[in-house]
């Protein structure tokens, strides 16, 4: 089991997991392409993009993607699969956006406000979303459904079993693999993401918990959603 605490040394076995990531897919991204087409012609910032997956999936789609990360491994991960027409920045924690006021249509946050220890940081983070987010534009978090499946087992991560999570509490994800990933998470709920989106001045609009009719080698799939996706609109 490899150590959850540096993302560039993790950056080549986390690529090689979310290529084969069946439920990140089925349940996560693609209830998410779902909710933003039509997609062509938009620019779209995705907030901590990992090695790219989820970037190629919205220029596919005739997106204008942006990617960006704080791990320098993860984005050269993702150059290295390019499309064109993506563009990836490796920022800086605790920094400004490198964009300018107003710059995209849509600013999305797969798997990465449940990596902020603080609601503080969250906080912050919204706020120079907002910044570079235009007038109703959409922001779209998607991640764990740690309410429902605390110590489920889906097909390709685990959500280890934790008694009573208190807000900010350290949670624990194993994803499956032939290189097994244990990472360290923080616990918040839908409805916390909820009331920090809105003290941000973003209008809720989506609240998905994504369920599927697509046959496939499910575990606890079938008895709990795995994901949460939230759609908020800026004022």
């Amino acid at each position: 089991m490899i150590n959850p605490t540096d993302y560039n040394r993790l950056a080549k076995d986390y690529r090689l997991h979310r290529s084969a990531a069946d439920t990140e897919l089925v349940f996560g991204y693609q209830s998410e392409i779902d909710l933003l087409e039509p997609l062509s012609g938009k620019h779209i910032l995705d907030f901590g993009c990992g090695e790219g997956k989820f970037c190629r999936m919205l220029s596919a789609k005739g997106a204008h993607a942006t990617g960006i990360d704080s791990s320098e491994a993860m984005i050269q991960h993702a150059r290295a699969q390019d499309r064109i027409g993506i563009t990836y920045i490796c920022t800086k924690e605790d920094q400004p956006l490198p964009f300018l006021k107003n710059s995209f249509d849509v600013v999305c946050l797969n798997f990465v406000l449940c990596t902020f220890l603080t609601k503080e940081k969250i906080q912050e983070t919204l706020q120079e979303i907002s910044r570079v987010l235009k007038n109703g534009g959409s922001l779209i978090l998607l991640t764990s459904n740690w309410e429902e499946g605390n110590g489920k087992d889906f097909i390709s991560f685990r959500l280890v079993p934790i008694q009573n999570p208190q807000p900010g509490d350290k949670v624990y994800i194993i994803l499956k693999g032939d290189h097994p990933i244990l990472l360290v998470n923080f616990f918040w709920t839908a409805p916390m993401y909820i009331k920090m989106f809105e003290e941000a001045g973003f209008v809720i609009t989506k609240n998905l918990k994504p369920t599927t009719n697509q046959r496939g080698p499910w575990l606890d799939e079938l008895i709990a959603p795995p994901m949460v996706l939230i759609q908020a609109r800026k004022k």
